[in-house]
């Protein structure tokens, strides 16, 4: 079989030959040492590898590689990859774009001494860094703090407007226009509740005046403290929530900080609550907590994180009353506790009857019995035998009215006992044909012939007929007005004198009356300037203001029976308030009538101490009780 041979080349014959003759065995020519550079790509401000590979490296020597290339660049120790290769790695982060030349050198040895050296270089491109929108806070709760939105790695040439938005009450600055490196806009915020907040940032570059890019960024903000929320409305007896919101920016997600709720004026919260602050560093926590009867309840809350405190800001509403009653059950009460007093007062016989409670008893008696009964006509009677003798009413003994030394004589006429405790009954009695003009045109006279002084508005008349006591009361004032204007209008009566008193009396309702509080003073004494008088009276001063001038006495009885008896402006027992609020209670029969806190107020009265409670008390709550049940439940007219 032939086989085909190619012929070999001249040079290759010539030297297989020369081989052949000096005795040696042919060996292939081995290849030099080569040194080369690599580089990934490079970016401002981002790390970069560059690489210094050195091969066939002869057996038996070593070799050491020298890289040098731009500031900031880093290299580990020559390390060997595989025999007869020699690989260095580097780590740069260049701080300009631009261009950079990296060199290498190796050193090759052999027995300690250098048998060769190689370099190379390698020309690379650090490309500009993304430009980079971030944004960044430092806030804490109830304190001015900033919010900052700034664009990094802005190229040389352009402009860059940025636009910050956030929670209400952030404001930021003018708009920064830059030419190179950073643009930055700084927000001014007061955050008023701790917890996490978003806030938007959007920066636009400009090249030539022309928009060429956008870059947004959202970053969730969290603000250092705690914070309380308190419904608006806060009923008493009725539970509600007390939240919390709390922003810990010191410390890591997942950190556990306490809240201590600080709550008073009500029951239920615990001493403290534990949260675990979320991935943005902010917490909620809420505790249910039952109003008591005081006047608000407040929440101030602390935060603690270990031994570190801060102290969050207090928060503060106004308890209100519990929901309102159902009418039915709400009627049986008044219905009830009304006839509680009504047994109270009959079992107090002790002593004669005065004119405050023989007056307020016709009344009563009328009311359950009517007007034809005889204990109606006897009564009427004996309140016309106590009469002094100018044809008005007095209490049955000596009495020093102010406290300054000055006694009246039993003998004495008060403008109150004529017009407010034995005033009405007369009326009413004459009404029903049981006494005679005579009879009411006596205290009409009495009052008309009082001692009057002028005060600011009109007029007001004396408390009494003594001649000693002259510091206007507005209760008393106010109340005998009511009465010869009632007087005025039911008998048709043209009496000289009588409309002119009463227009100066109505003209000085406003006398010693406080339009934030509702409440009159009790006179003008200068030690009772300035200072509410107590409920019975306000309750009685109210009755005249809704007769005297209507608009204004609604609004200002509305104002008094808006607040239940713990928030009245004044201090008192709870019995006062019930006697005190219960006289106007047929006024506002939703908000009063079926209100917890007065029909509570309203039962203290019987619970007056033995050594305090006199048959007028008595009498008086079951006539104001009577006439709210009357009123709001029954459809009757007083």
């Amino acid at each position: 079989m032939l086989v085909e041979r190619r012929p070999r080349t001249l040079i290759g014959i010539l030297i297989a030959s020369a081989l052949i003759i000096i005795g040696l065995p042919y060996q292939a020519q081995a290849a030099s040492p080569a040194l080369s550079i690599s580089a990934s790509p490079l970016q401002v401000g981002v790390r970069g590898t560059i690489t210094a590979t050195l091969k066939n490296i002869p057996s038996g020597q070593s070799a050491s590689i020298v890289v040098t290339g731009p500031s900031g660049t880093s290299c580990a120790n020559t390390r060997w990859a595989s025999p007869g290769v020699g690989v260095t790695s580097c780590t740069v982060v260049p701080r300009l774009a631009g261009g950079y030349t990296i060199t290498a050198k190796a050193t090759r040895y052999y027995q300690g001494r250098i048998v060769g050296t190689q370099s190379t270089s390698l020309r690379v491109v650090a490309q500009p860094a993304p430009p980079i929108l971030t944004i960044a806070s430092s806030l804490k709760v109830n304190n001015r703090g900033t919010v900052t939105a700034t664009l990094k790695n802005v190229p040389a040439g352009q402009s860059v407007r940025i636009q910050a938005g956030g929670p209400v009450g952030m404001t930021c600055g003018s708009t920064l226009w830059v030419s190179s490196g950073v643009a930055r806009t700084t927000c001014a915020y007061l955050p008023t509740a701790a917890g996490g907040y978003t806030v938007k940032a959007t920066a636009t570059r400009y090249s030539g005046g022309r928009a060429i890019a956008t870059h947004t960024a959202s970053s969730r903000v969290s603000v250092l403290g705690v914070t309380a929320y308190v419904p608006s409305t806060v009923r008493r007896g009725e539970a509600t929530t007390v939240r919390f919101t709390v922003g810990g920016p010191l410390w890591s997600p997942g950190a556990v900080l306490r809240i201590a709720p600080g709550v008073a004026g009500a029951i239920g919260c615990p001493a403290e609550l534990r949260v675990v602050l979320s991935a943005d560093r902010t917490a909620s926590a809420s505790c249910r907590a039952t109003p008591q009867p005081t006047r608000y309840l407040t929440v101030a809350p602390d935060l603690w994180a270990g031994k570190n405190r801060i102290g969050g800001k207090s928060v503060t509403a106004k308890i209100a009353d519990a929901p309102l009653l159902d009418a039915t059950l709400a009627s049986t009460m008044w219905d009830q506790e009304s006839e509680t007093l009504w047994e109270l007062a009959k079992g107090m016989t002790a002593g004669s009857h005065d004119a405050a409670s023989t007056g307020f008893e016709i009344i009563v008696y009328a009311h359950r019995d009517g007007w034809e009964s005889p204990t109606v006509a006897a009564r009427i009677q004996h309140l016309l035998e106590v009469r002094k003798p100018d044809g008005g009413w007095g209490i049955e003994k000596a009495w020093d009215a102010f406290g300054d030394g000055t006694l009246n004589p039993e003998s004495t006429t008060y403008t109150v006992s004529t017009a407010g405790h034995a005033g009405p009954a007369l009326l009413a009695a004459w009404q029903n044909k049981l006494v005679s003009d005579q009879d009411l045109r006596a205290a009409v006279d009495s009052l008309l012939s009082t001692p009057r002084v002028s005060v600011p508005g009109g007029t007001c008349l004396a408390y009494s007929k003594s001649g000693k006591d002259f510091p206007c009361v507005p209760n008393v004032n106010l109340g005998a007005g009511a009465w010869l204007k009632q007087v005025r209008e039911v008998t048709g009566w043209s009496i000289p004198l009588l409309d002119d008193i009463v227009a100066q009396i109505t003209a000085a309702d406003r006398y010693l009356f406080n339009a934030t509080t509702g409440y009159w003073g009790y006179s003008d004494l200068s030690s009772q300037l300035g200072k509410p008088q107590d409920a019975p009276h306000q309750g009685y001063t109210l009755q005249s203001a809704l007769i005297l001038e209507p608009e204004f006495g609604k609004a200002a009885t509305l104002q008094f029976l808006s607040n239940p008896w713990w928030d009245q402006a004044t201090g008192g027992t709870l019995r006062d308030y019930g006697n005190g609020l219960s006289q106007v209670a047929f006024a506002d029969c939703q908000g009063a009538a079926r209100s917890p806190s007065l029909l509570e107020a309203f039962s203290a009265i019987k619970e007056t101490s033995a050594d305090q409670m006199t048959k007028f008390l008595a009498l008086q709550g079951t006539l104001y009780g009577f006439r709210a049940l009357g009123a709001c439940f029954r459809g009757e007219t007083w």
